[in-house]
C-alpha cells in the first residue's frame, strides 16, 4: 500500500532549474518554460476464441518530447547555440570516419537534468532526460506593432529515450 505524504507543500511551477552535460549555458540560463513529457504504455491484445480479445500490460514504455521555451537574448546566443546543435546533429549523420574532424569531440546526444526545487529553493527531484537531440526549434516572432516591449522565446523540442526520477 502507498504512503500518504506528510508534507502538504504544493509543488510549485517556477520553482526550477535545467543543466545540460555538454557547454549549451545559454540555455541552461534562458529557459523560462519547461514542459515534461508524458510516458505510455501501449497494451497488448491477446485474441481469445469466441471473445474479441483481451488486453494486457504492455512491454514498451514511449516517452513523449521535452518542450521548453528559450528567451531570446540581443545577439541571439540563445538562439544560435540551439540552432548549431540542431545542425550538427544532422551533420555527423552524413559524416564518415575518413571524413570526420579528429579533433572534433561533438556528439549529437546530450542529458538534460531539471532540478525541482522546493519553496525554499532546495532540490526535491532530479528529473534526468536521457540521450536528448533538438528535432524542432520553433519559430520567433517580430513586430513592430507592439505598444509595449516584450521579452521574444523561442520553442525547443527534443527527443528523448526515457527519463529518470531521483
Amino acid at each position: 500500500m502507498a504512503n500518504i505524504t506528510n508534507n502538504i507543500n504544493l509543488l510549485q511551477a517556477t520553482q526550477f532549474q535545467i543543466s545540460i552535460d555538454r557547454n549549451y549555458s545559454n540555455l541552461t540560463y534562458f529557459v523560462q518554460n519547461v514542459n515534461h513529457p508524458g510516458a505510455s504504455v501501449n497494451p497488448v491484445s491477446m485474441p481469445i476464441p469466441r471473445v474479441s480479445s483481451i488486453s494486457l500490460t504492455g512491454d514498451t514504455v514511449t516517452t513523449d518530447e521535452l518542450s521548453m521555451d528559450v528567451l531570446v537574448d540581443e545577439d541571439m546566443v540563445s538562439y544560435v547555440e540551439m540552432y548549431n546543435w540542431l545542425i550538427q546533429s544532422v551533420q555527423s549523420n552524413y559524416e564518415t570516419p575518413g571524413s570526420r574532424d579528429p579533433n572534433s569531440t561533438f556528439v549529437p546526444e546530450a542529458d538534460i537534468t531539471l532540478l525541482v526545487m522546493s519553496s525554499h529553493n532546495n532540490v526535491v527531484k532530479k528529473i534526468k532526460y536521457i540521450d536528448c537531440v533538438p528535432v524542432s526549434i520553433g519559430t520567433i516572432s517580430f513586430q513592430s506593432t507592439l505598444t509595449e516591449p516584450t521579452p521574444i522565446t523561442f520553442p525547443i523540442t527534443f527527443r528523448t529515450t526515457h527519463f529518470e526520477i531521483t
